[in-house]
């Protein structure tokens, strides 16, 4: 929650008998954090082309967030259960690396064994596992989820750019410093300039602008010593450094499985490979299927030439 500066300073500035506007220029005078959010100016100090002040772009900015938040939770769910709830994601690289390691195990048996058609139970089972344990696992719904989730976030997820993480925490930095000064040294003077008693001031802020006075007076369940708006920062803050933190880990993830290619094709790397297994399989069973058979001269065949 944060609240909308537009509509405090008209309230003030109904008591104080002076526009919103010039509430906004004696804040801005005299309390320089909270003239910040009032300006209409961004991170970078050039001014917005909706002239909307910097609070509101603040606002707008967390409301994306946490919307975005919660319109990707079966996303967020389909990610973590890659492979599987209970299995973390690295099994699926070590699967790949037993999968290449058995198929070369296996390759050599049927290669070194007699007969042409040793070795097909193994092939035609190893195929088989290939192929059923992805769509057992529901990896090609989940991977195209983690394809959605990576392109949903991935502006968020850098370190630059107007839905960045680093544009997210200029504006955490910003909102508290003036949450501090409302806080610590407005609300103090209020009483000096509304000409009231500093209780009518309170009740006045409670009545005319109840989100406001919620924010700024009352104390954060979560922990009671800060204001609600405090608390609220503080979550955001905690979120922000995770993200921020996890920027490399997050565009890791985005480029799996590597050189450009969507995480949905994950599956058929090994859906692809157990097919070929399983033609390798139909070669080895069928003699002269490839126009070539392997055939070992028995003890007889040798003593005859």
């Amino acid at each position: 929650m944060v609240p909308s500066s537009t509509s405090a300073s008209r309230r003030f500035g109904v008591r104080m008998r002076a526009t919103p506007k010039e509430v906004a220029g004696i804040l801005t005078s005299n309390y320089p954090a909270v003239g910040r959010v009032l300006s209409p100016t961004d991170n970078s100090g050039a001014p917005y082309a909706d002239g909307r002040p910097y609070l509101d772009h603040a606002a707008d900015y967390m409301t994306g967030v946490a919307t975005a938040l919660e319109a990707n939770q079966a996303n967020f769910n389909a990610a973590s259960n890659i492979p599987a709830s209970v299995l973390p994601t690295k099994v699926v690289a070590v699967l790949f690396l037993l999968l290449g390691i058995l198929g070369v195990l296996i390759g050599w048996r049927v290669w070194s064994t007699p007969g042409p058609r040793s070795g097909i139970a193994l092939v035609a089972g190893l195929g088989i596992i290939v192929i059923v344990a992805p769509l057992v696992l529901g990896l090609l719904g989940k991977t195209a989820k983690l394809d959605t989730l990576m392109g949903n976030w991935e502006g968020v997820f850098t370190y630059s750019g107007p839905a960045s993480i680093t544009e997210g925490q200029a504006y955490l930095t910003a909102v508290r410093a003036a949450d501090v000064e409302l806080e610590t040294k407005v609300v103090r003077d209020l009483p000096d300039l509304l000409g009231a008693k500093p209780d009518a001031v309170v009740e006045a802020l409670k009545a005319n602008s109840p989100v406001v006075a919620t924010g700024l007076l009352e104390k954060d369940s979560a922990n009671p010593e800060v204001s609600v708006v405090g608390g609220i920062l503080d979550r955001w803050d905690a979120l922000a450094g995770v993200v921020h933190d996890n920027i490399s880990d997050f565009q890791k993830t985005d480029d799996i499985p590597g050189l450009g290619l969507a995480a949905k094709l994950v599956p058929w790397l090994l859906i692809g490979p157990g097919l070929l297994l399983l033609l390798s399989a139909y070669f080895i069973w069928v003699p002269g299927a490839v126009g070539v058979s392997r055939h070992v001269a028995s003890d007889k065949e040798l003593a005859s030439v």
